[in-house]
């Protein structure tokens, strides 16, 4: 994994991966990321491929949803690795609660869906990540304002 210092990591899990729950890939190239945090901080971009034909969405697919809820439980960082520059609604905090969170209800509105989490379900997701995002930035050398400015990008890809 030779990345120049500003571009970005698209992790695409394909819908092969996915029927067959194969995660060796993906798990590989996270531990691999892990190796060596600072050289991935803000460089992840999460992607599901292969539902093109699917009319739900990433969240109504129950094998995705599985599959994003394992992956999550062997690899918690995100927060720490996702990109937090594209906009909310096409962020990969985004996709990941929607996935790994219970939705208690979808509001549409015009062509846009809302979801509405479970508030319980939502921050244990968030407090958890911000506890291993917070174990890297401290091994990293982090300042606490650095610790917060994340935390504040991160919530915002959120609410």
């Amino acid at each position: 994994m030779e990345h120049d210092k500003y571009a970005l990591i698209n992790l695409v899990i394909s819908k092969m991966e996915i029927d067959s729950l194969d995660f060796n890939d993906v798990l590989n190239t996270l531990t691999e990321m892990h190796e060596t945090p600072k050289k991935y901080f803000n460089k992840l971009v999460l992607t599901i491929h292969g539902y093109d034909n699917d009319n739900r969405e990433v969240y109504e697919i129950p094998e995705i949803r599985n599959f994003l809820q394992f992956l999550d439980r062997s690899f918690p960082y995100w927060f720490y690795y996702l990109n937090t520059d594209f906009p909310k609604e096409h962020s990969s905090h985004g996709i990941l609660a929607s996935c790994i969170c219970e939705i208690d209800n979808i509001v549409q509105v015009g062509n846009v869906k809302n979801l509405e989490f479970d508030l319980e379900s939502l921050e244990t997701f968030v407090l958890n990540h911000f506890k291993y995002m917070n174990e890297i930035m401290e091994k990293e050398g982090c300042t606490e304002i650095e610790i917060k400015e994340l935390s504040d990008r991160v919530l915002s890809k959120l609410m």
